[in-house]
C-alpha cells in the first residue's frame, strides 16, 4: 500500500500535477499565437481574413502542433527532473574537482612539479582548463551587484565603442519644445497658433492650446523631455552642437542600464540562493549577449529606458512577493527600507520613462491590493503614493497651463485604422452620417490614401511635416470628438471584417515567429535624426556603417535572426509563463503579470512589431527563466497533498 502511494512514475506524476486551467490557457495561448503566424502571410502581402487559405490553415496547425508539444514535453521533462537545476550543482563541483586533478603534470630537473607544456595538454584537458577558469569568473562577475554592474558595463562597451549613439526623431522633438519654451521666455519672439511648431508634427490640437504661450508637452512625458531637452541646449551653448549633449545622455542610460540589469539579477541570486554556475552563466550569458538588451542600452527613444526602469521595478516586486510566499507564518515580515525605498523610487521611475507605464503599474497596484491585503500598506505607500505624487503634478502644471496635455488621438490608434482601411477598400461603407460626423476631425480621403496597416502615425499625421494631413489638428475642438465614437460603431456596422483586419494587422507581429520587426532596433543607429545631428558622414563612416550592416544582415536571417527580434523573446516569455501555470504555480503570476499588461499594451500600440515595445519582456526572460529553473523542485499542491496522505 506504501509503495502505491509513495511511487509513481514519471508520466503519470506529469499527467497528476497538471492543472485544467493550466491545459486550458496554454492550449488558448498556443492556438492565438499559430493564429497569428497562420495570418502572418496574408497581411504582409497586403491581404485580408478573407484571403486565408489552406496552406495559412497548415502553417497554423504546425505551428500549434509545435508550440503546444513544446510545452507539454518542457512541463513533463520538469516534472520528471524537477532537481536538475534548483540549487547548488554538486556533480558539477565534482567533475571540476577531477578534472583538476587530471591535468596532466610534469615534474622538472630540480624536482618542482609543474603544468603540462601545452603541446602536453590534451583536447578535454584544455576543456578542463576553459571550464574552470569560466567557473571562477561567473563566480567572481555575479558575487556582488558590484561586480555584476563592471561585469554589465565591460560586457557591453563594444556598443559604446563601436555605435557610439542610437536615437530617432522623438528626441530632436523633445528638443524642440525645450528650445522654443527657452526663447519664448527670454524673446517672446516664437510663433504661437499661427506658425509651425512642433507640435503641429506631433500633432496636438490647437483647441488643447493654453491662451498664455507655452511649448512644452506631455506627449513625451514632460519630465523627459526637460531632462533630454535641457542637456542637449546646454550642450549647444557650451558647444555649439548637440553631438556631446547626446553622447552623455546615451552613457548616462548605458550606465543605467547597467544598473537595472545587475541589481535585478543580484535581487534573484540571493532570494532563490542560486549556486548554480550553470544557471548564474545562463542569465548572464543572456544579459550579455541578446541584442534586445545590448542594442537597447545607448537607444534613447524612451522605450529602451521604459524596460529597463521595469526590470529594477519587477526585481524588487520579487523580492518582496517571494518573502510574502515562503513564509510559514501569517505574520507579515518586515521588509527592509532599502528594499521599500527601490520600489518607490522605480514606481516613480516607471511613470517619468513612457506614459502607458501608468496602466502597467495601476493593473499590478489593483492584483496585489487583492491578492496580497497583509502588504496593503507597502503597496499603497511604494506604488500608489508615487502615482499620486506624479499625477497630481501633472495635472497641476497642465491645468495652470504650463505645458500642454497629449491629444487623446494618440489614444485612439485602431479606430482611427480601421476607419482608414475601410475608407481606403470599402469607402461605400461610409454613410453620409457617418462622414458628417467625421468631417470636422479627419480627412477620409487623406485618410485613405495615407493609411498603412502597420503603422496608424501615418492616419494621424504624425511626423514629417510634409505628410498629407489627416487629423484636422488646427480646427477639430472638443465638441467635435464627441461623435466620434458613434460614427466608429456606425462604420463597424457596416464593414465589420475591415474593421477586423485592422485590428489584426496592428498586433500580428508581435505574436508571429516568421515577422520581421516593422522597426528594428538597429534602425535607431543611422535613422535620418541621427544624420541631422551627427552628419551623413559619421553615420556613413566606415567602420561603423559595415558593422550596422553586418548586424542588420544577421537580424534578417531566417531563424538565427530571431535573437534580434523581439516577439522571439515574447514568444518564449509566453511558453514559459504556459507551463507554469500547468505546474499550478499561480503565485508566480502576481509579479509576472505587468508582463502580460505590457503584451496588451503591445497590441494597442500605434504600430505592429516596434521591437523598442519589447525591450522590457526580451530583458525580464533572463529572469522569468532563471525563476522557472531554480523552481521546478517545488512541488505542485497536488504533490504536496499526496506526500501528506
Amino acid at each position: 500500500m506504501v509503495s502505491m502511494t509513495t511511487h509513481h512514475s514519471p508520466m503519470t506524476t506529469s499527467r497528476s500535477t497538471t492543472s485544467a486551467p493550466g491545459r486550458v490557457l496554454s492550449l488558448v495561448v498556443c492556438l492565438f499565437l499559430s493564429f497569428c503566424t497562420g495570418i502572418g502571410p496574408v497581411f504582409r502581402n497586403g491581404g485580408s481574413l478573407t484571403d486565408l487559405g489552406a496552406v495559412n490553415l497548415l502553417i497554423a496547425i504546425v505551428a500549434f502542433a509545435l508550440y503546444y508539444s513544446l510545452v507539454v514535453g518542457v512541463q513533463r521533462h520538469s516534472s520528471q527532473n524537477p532537481s536538475r537545476f534548483s540549487g547548488p550543482s554538486p556533480a558539477f563541483q565534482k567533475t571540476t574537482v577531477s578534472t583538476v586533478s587530471a591535468i596532466p603534470t610534469a615534474t622538472t630537473a630540480t624536482g618542482t612539479t609543474t603544468a603540462a607544456t601545452a603541446t602536453d595538454i590534451t583536447t578535454p584537458t584544455v576543456l578542463a582548463h576553459l571550464t574552470i577558469r569560466l567557473t571562477i569568473w561567473v563566480r567572481r562577475a555575479t558575487a556582488s551587484k558590484k561586480t555584476l554592474f563592471l561585469t554589465l558595463i565591460l560586457g557591453w562597451l563594444w556598443v559604446p565603442l563601436l555605435l557610439n549613439t542610437a536615437f530617432g526623431a522623438d528626441l530632436l522633438g523633445q528638443q524642440t519644445e525645450v528650445n522654443n519654451w527657452f526663447n519664448e521666455i527670454l524673446h517672446g519672439n516664437v510663433a504661437y497658433h499661427t506658425g509651425f511648431t512642433q507640435m503641429d508634427v506631433y500633432p496636438i490640437a490647437h483647441y488643447l492650446w493654453p491662451a498664455a504661450p507655452t511649448f512644452l508637452t506631455n506627449q513625451h512625458n514632460i519630465v523627459l523631455t526637460l531632462f533630454y531637452g535641457l542637456v542637449m541646449r546646454a550642450s549647444v551653448s557650451a558647444f555649439s552642437t548637440a553631438v556631446p549633449g547626446v553622447l552623455l545622455l546615451g552613457l548616462l542610460q548605458y550606465a543605467f542600464a547597467a544598473f537595472c540589469c545587475a541589481t535585478t539579477a543580484h535581487r534573484f541570486f540571493r532570494v532563490k540562493k542560486v549556486d548554480s554556475v550553470k544557471l548564474k552563466a545562463l542569465t548572464l550569458g543572456i544579459l550579455l549577449f541578446s541584442p534586445m538588451i545590448t542594442l537597447s542600452t545607448l537607444a534613447l527613444t524612451k522605450s529602451p529606458l521604459s524596460g529597463f526602469v521595469m526590470v529594477w521595478w519587477l526585481g524588487v516586486l520579487y523580492e518582496i512577493l517571494h518573502v510574502s510566499q515562503t513564509r510559514s507564518s501569517s505574520a507579515v515580515s518586515r521588509i527592509p527600507q532599502g528594499t521599500a525605498w527601490a520600489l518607490f523610487a522605480s514606481t516613480l521611475m516607471m511613470l517619468i520613462t513612457a506614459k502607458y507605464d501608468l496602466y502597467i503599474v495601476v493593473a499590478e497596484l489593483v492584483v496585489l491590493l487583492i491578492a496580497q491585503r497583509k502588504r496593503w500598506k507597502t503597496w499603497l505607500i511604494a506604488i500608489a503614493l508615487p502615482i499620486v505624487i506624479f499625477e497630481a503634478g501633472l495635472l497641476s502644471l497642465t491645468h495652470t497651463g504650463a505645458i500642454m496635455n497629449g491629444d487623446s488621438v494618440e489614444s485612439k490608434s485602431i479606430q482611427i485604422q480601421q476607419i482608414a482601411r475601410v475608407a481606403k477598400y470599402s469607402p461605400q461603407s461610409i454613410s453620409s452620417h457617418a462622414k458628417k460626423l467625421l468631417d470636422p476631425i479627419f480627412d477620409l480621403d487623406a485618410m485613405a490614401s495615407s493609411y498603412f496597416p502597420n503603422d496608424a502615425d501615418r492616419v494621424k499625421s504624425s511626423g514629417a511635416a510634409d505628410k498629407a494631413t489627416t487629423y484636422k489638428w488646427k480646427t477639430v475642438t472638443a465638441a467635435d470628438w464627441e461623435n466620434f465614437n458613434e460614427a466608429w460603431l456606425e462604420i463597424g456596422k457596416a464593414a465589420p471584417v475591415q474593421y477586423l483586419d485592422a485590428f489584426c494587422a496592428t498586433f500580428y507581429g508581435y505574436f508571429d515567429i516568421a515577422d520581421e520587426p516593422y522597426v528594428p532596433l538597429l534602425y535607431y543607429y543611422d535613422a535620418q535624426a541621427v544624420r541631422n545631428t551627427f552628419g551623413s558622414s559619421y553615420v556613413d563612416f566606415a567602420p561603423r556603417a559595415a558593422f550596422i550592416g553586418f548586424l542588420r544582415g544577421w537580424c534578417e536571417l531566417p531563424v538565427l535572426g530571431w535573437f534580434f527580434h523581439g516577439n522571439f523573446w515574447v514568444i518564449l516569455t509566453l511558453l514559459v509563463l504556459c507551463v507554469e501555470v500547468r505546474q499550478r504555480k499561480y503565485a508566480k503570476l502576481l509579479w509576472q503579470f505587468p508582463l502580460l499588461v505590457q503584451m496588451s499594451v503591445m497590441v494597442a500600440a500605434p504600430a505592429n512589431n516596434f521591437d523598442r515595445h519589447m525591450i522590457g519582456i526580451a530583458a525580464m526572460f533572463a529572469f522569468v527563466l532563471l525563476d522557472f529553473l531554480t523552481d521546478r523542485s517545488a512541488p505542485s499542491p497536488v504533490e504536496r497533498k499526496e506526500k501528506n496522505d
